[in-house]
């Protein structure tokens, strides 16, 4: 229930990325469930020399599953941090080449422009 709530409060441009990402998530639960309810017979895992005893295929599918998630996750996690880093370096960037801009941007303050309006009139009153 808190899945489809989430799903409801998710809005903008961002969100529907988000709500295919959750759909994407509730798909994958559902199908993973039904293939792991049909496939319960006891398997044995070798593994170069390692080798389990028997056990249900249901439970070395779903352990399968939650290692690669955790992998996805970690190598998600690295790319995030990388990107952050990136965003805060460019960030720092920005605010100096802004504080650039403004030390080379003419002091309007200081100096204000002759009023033409004025010349205009004189002009019009010496001729």
């Amino acid at each position: 229930m808190l899945k489809i709530e989430l799903f409801l409060y998710i809005k903008g441009k961002r969100g529907f990325k988000m709500r295919g990402y959750l759909i994407g998530i509730i798909v994958v639960i559902i199908l993973v469930t039904i293939f792991v309810s049909q496939n319960t017979a006891p398997v044995t895992i070798s593994f170069l020399n390692w080798t389990s005893s028997e056990t249900s295929l249901a439970i070395v599918l779903l352990l399968s599953l939650c290692v690669g998630a955790l992998i996805t996750f970690l190598f998600d996690s690295i790319r995030n941090f990388s990107l952050t880093k990136q965003v805060q370096e460019l960030k720092q960037q920005n605010k100096s080449l802004k504080q650039e801009i403004n030390n080379l941007k003419p002091k309007t303050d200081q100096t204000k422009p002759e009023d033409n309006t004025n010349k205009n009139e004189k002009e019009a009153l010496d001729t």
